[in-house]
């Protein structure tokens, strides 16, 4: 059985996050993940990093990994939102400059990679089921290795899980958190080939009576395409490829954007209802990503919140591995940001679903109003920054 200082379940973004920045302070990290890294893995949603990742992505030695050519620059926003016509946003002013447009499969990619040359060990494997082996009698010897995991590659021994295991939050949820969703989204979504007229590298949303579109352009010239709705009418456009494209051309700008691109791929969908853990942290265990907190995608958050999760969760072992006798304030610490961070989430999200009054009577506008006047407060505001 193999002894690690921590062991992280998922190797998503927030897992190889944390992983990374644990090995590179010399601590023994086993990231535990069954993706298949020899196979080309297939398009993945959730393309857009913003600016603001610049500075922490720079602190983690890992500014490269989206500098690397495989990537290219977002430019600023175009929305339509609250009104017919487009606003723009033009990223060129932001202080941490340019965000990004992420070839997604080559971005998780090379953040294992990255993991694996810091010094992570990588079990290609699921986790087959572990305990905590603490007892009153023995807690203080086996401090060390209280975590006991089983998986197909063998045992290992660590003192601090982190669950990266995204929305299914499979590891807190056996230790006993539980999660809320706090609204019932689903996003569809589609990926179009393009011409090399298209050179509009902006990200456009807007708005409608059946929830919100958005369109960018990715790295390859591809563009994708994803609406964010209410659950009763994904089944329907899934399988009526009519309504699909009929309610893309009701559409004033989104459908212009896509005119004569052909599909590349067939409509999928995914849950992306907002949800948080009842706690995001407790005794030797820690959530990150979407694990912790799964974010509505118009506050394109849900990269940065993945990376900067992940970064918190390594400070805070970090610091409860070599000060021990204080790791229950480092956890308490950890646990109060990613509450202050949810908080902040929801006013944001809240007043910018109020901006939106053109369609009350529709049944995803009518929730998310709903939603937000049951909240006592309201933020001060909230830009389309993808």
């Amino acid at each position: 059985m193999k002894k690690f200082d921590a062991v992280v379940i998922g190797g998503g973004p927030a897992g190889t996050v944390t992983a990374h920045s644990l090995a590179r302070q010399n601590f023994r990290v086993l990231l535990i993940d069954p993706t298949n890294f020899q196979k080309k893995s297939s398009r993945k949603i959730g393309e857009s990093l913003p600016a603001a990742a610049r500075p922490l992505l720079r602190h983690l030695e890992l500014l490269d990994v989206v500098e690397n050519g495989s990537h290219s620059a977002s430019y600023g926003n175009a929305s339509a939102w609250g009104q017919d016509q487009l606003q723009t946003q033009d990223f060129i002013l932001d202080p941490n400059g340019l965000g990004w447009h992420l070839n997604r499969t080559q971005f998780e990619t090379d953040l294992r990679t990255r993991a694996e040359n810091s010094g992570v060990e990588i079990w290609r494997t699921s986790l087959l089921d572990f305990e905590n082996i603490l007892t009153p009698k023995n807690s203080k010897e086996l401090r060390s290795s209280r975590w006991r995991l089983k998986t197909d590659c063998g045992m290992a021994r660590t003192p601090w899980l982190i669950d990266a295991t995204g929305r299914g939050a499979v590891v807190a949820r056996k230790i006993g958190a539980s999660r809320t969703k706090e609204d019932s989204a689903m996003t569809l979504f589609q990926w179009f080939g393009t011409s090399a007229a298209d050179t509009d590298s902006r990200t456009l949303v807007e708005s409608r009576p059946e929830g919100w579109w958005y369109t960018s352009r990715l790295p390859d010239h591809s563009r994708v395409l994803s609406l964010q709705t209410d659950p009763s009418l994904v089944l329907e456009l899934l399988h009526s490829p009519g309504l699909w494209q009929k309610r893309l051309k009701e559409t004033r700008h989104i459908g212009a954007t896509l005119h004569r691109a052909e599909p590349l791929t067939e409509l999928r969908c995914v849950d992306a209802s907002s949800a948080h853990l009842s706690t995001f942290a407790g005794d030797g265990w820690l959530a990150v990503g979407d694990a912790a907190l799964s974010l509505d995608p118009i506050s394109s958050q849900g990269l940065f919140n993945a990376i900067y999760t992940g970064h918190k969760a390594a400070q805070t072992i970090t610091n409860a591995l070599e000060l021990a006798e204080n790791s229950e304030l480092f956890v308490r610490d950890f646990q109060d940001r990613l509450s202050e961070i949810h908080q902040a989430y929801l006013r944001n999200r809240r007043f910018l679903y109020l901006s939106e009054q053109r369609w009350p009577e529709e049944k995803f506008w009518q929730e998310r109003h709903r939603e937000a006047l049951l909240a006592p407060e309201h933020a001060a505001g909230l830009r389309l920054a993808r």
